[in-house]
């Protein structure tokens, strides 16, 4: 049997467990108020904390990054999430309940209405001595619980805001799935997303390219709209060189399906996996709303924290703020065949 043949059975396989095509199910990826947040690794790289405490309980100003991931997902209208536990799983489960407890007994709803947990069980592989990890396992741990409806993927590392999460589901529209990409110096560290900037259709994705090999200053940002059944796929991948489950690997899967994947460009999210990125996004954070970068973080990374608005931005009227700030930001986006990109800059004059 050819691999096309091979693909094909399979995807007549999972038609007939999910019950409806893909494509037939694409139209409502937009209107999708599930998520998943993968939140089962280690977390080795944030030291010797990551062995007692577990990573996504690590407390970024006094709040944990599960809790402002959760809250950014309720303000974007998300109604059902679940979070993949793993390692140190029981005190995510114990943080769940008292934050609960803490937003009824204050009567704000900080959290999304129903947030349930999947713990991520090791599958052994039939190719290797070692049991399946990553991240595109830690999704099919999820599958049964998805029941065959699309859902918006959150790395556990990863701070988007309120508005970029809005913005992926809206580009969904008239698509399979989304894969959320910003600016980056460094996509060896990430994974290089390679993709036609006129109609917005992702080309391909390469995890952790090696230096030279990158043709690409897009990086995929942690962040997905996948289309009901792509998590019952992650059982089917091969395990990359570092032996894992890898997500863009499960992405080069469905645009090999015939899928439509597109991309959508947001401000670069906050990433926090080790304790300098934990320390930078505390400054970010710790900055008024007004001063906070978009797509360029690195930029304060070793510049003071200002600890209020310049004065000549407090005396200088918006127009004017607006007209020094264009020389500084990066060209406005394009409008080309349909397809409008909404990434733009932040700065002094952005609310």
């Amino acid at each position: 049997m050819s691999r096309a043949q091979q693909r094909q059975g399979e995807r007549e396989g999972a038609k007939a467990v999910d019950g409806e095509p893909s494509r037939a199910r694409a139209c409502s990826a937009s209107r999708t108020t599930r998520a998943v947040i993968l939140s089962a690794g280690r977390g080795t790289r944030m030291g010797a904390g990551s062995r007692e405490r577990a990573k996504a309980l690590t407390p970024l100003l006094g709040r944990a990054m599960l809790d402002r991931q959760l809250q950014a997902l309720d303000e974007a209208g998300f109604l059902h999430v679940t979070v993949v536990i793993g390692h140190l799983g029981d005190q995510i489960e114990r943080a769940l309940v008292s934050w609960r407890r803490e937003a009824h007994a204050q009567r704000r709803a900080r959290l999304p209405p129903r947030v349930d947990t999947v713990r991520q069980q090791p599958t052994p592989l039939s190719t290797n001595a070692g049991v399946a990890h990553g991240t595109a396992h830690a999704l099919g741990s999820a599958a049964s619980a998805l029941s065959g409806e699309a859902f918006l993927l959150l790395l556990g590392d990863v701070l988007p805001g309120a508005g970029a999460l809005a913005r992926i589901r809206r580009r969904a529209v008239g698509c399979d799935a989304v894969v959320a990409v910003d600016r980056h110096g460094d996509v060896t560290r990430g994974a290089a997303v390679h993709w036609d900037e006129r109609s917005g259709t992702l080309r391909a994705i390469v995890e952790k390219p090696r230096d030279g090999e990158a043709t690409s200053s897009w990086n995929n940002s942690g962040v997905y709209l996948l289309p009901a059944g792509s998590a019952r796929l992650c059982a089917a991948l091969v395990p990359s060189p570092r032996g894992e489950l890898e997500l863009p690997d499960l992405v080069s899967r469905l645009i090999d399906d015939g899928l439509d994947v597109r991309v959508a460009p947001i401000e670069r999210p906050l990433h926090v996996g080790t304790p300098e990125e934990l320390r930078l996004a505390e400054r970010v954070l710790s900055l008024p709303a007004a001063l906070r970068p978009g797509p360029h973080i690195d930029r304060i990374a070793t510049s003071p924290t200002p600890t209020s608005a310049p004065r000549s931005a407090r005396r200088t009227s918006p127009a004017r703020r607006a007209t020094s700030c264009a020389a500084q930001a990066p060209p406005p986006p394009r409008r080309s065949g349909g397809w409008w990109s909404p990434w733009r800059p932040t700065c002094c004059c952005v609310a």
